[in-house]
């Protein structure tokens, strides 16, 4: 989504009298633009953790909630800690090519790299939760109740 949909929302309190860190619009707008997808992740998880990002088709009235933590097998280990190399290894590379340019990396460059970074492992983790969230919504469901996985 674009940040700039958010613009009708002053009552959520992110810009204006609020919030004396942005005491415009286009103040957080300009402040999420310039951090990126990241940025706009953690706003998202932070408005949900609030209850100010809600779904409006769905009602959690008698709703239960339970976090699952799931432990990783061996196997997803061995890729998390593969994962972590290969990323090092292109930080280490991209490092390499900019000192042999003689140049130092616009701003972008690495925000571009950190926010990728961010959200492969975001999914890398998610990935590792499947088959252990699938087994406990099972469960749920041969006891006649319902699973919504958020």
């Amino acid at each position: 989504s674009d940040i700039k949909h958010m613009v009708y929302a002053t009552r959520l309190g992110l810009w204006g009298s609020a919030n004396p860190l942005y005491p415009t619009f286009d103040s957080f707008q300009g402040a999420m633009t310039k951090r990126g997808v990241g940025a706009m992740e953690m706003l998202a998880l932070e408005m949900k953790r609030k209850g100010i990002f809600l779904a409006r088709t769905l009602s959690w009235d008698g709703a239960e909630f339970h976090t699952l933590e799931v432990k990783l097998n061996m196997e997803q280990i061995a890729r998390y800690d593969g994962a972590v190399r290969w990323w090092f290894n292109v930080k280490d590379q991209m490092d390499a090519a900019l000192d042999l340019m003689q140049i130092s990396a616009p701003k972008i460059t690495w925000r571009t790299y950190w926010s990728a970074h961010q959200r492969f492992f975001r999914e890398m983790c998610i990935c590792a939760k499947i088959d252990e969230v699938t087994q406990q919504a099972m469960k749920y469901l041969e006891n006649g109740d319902h699973a919504i996985v958020i």
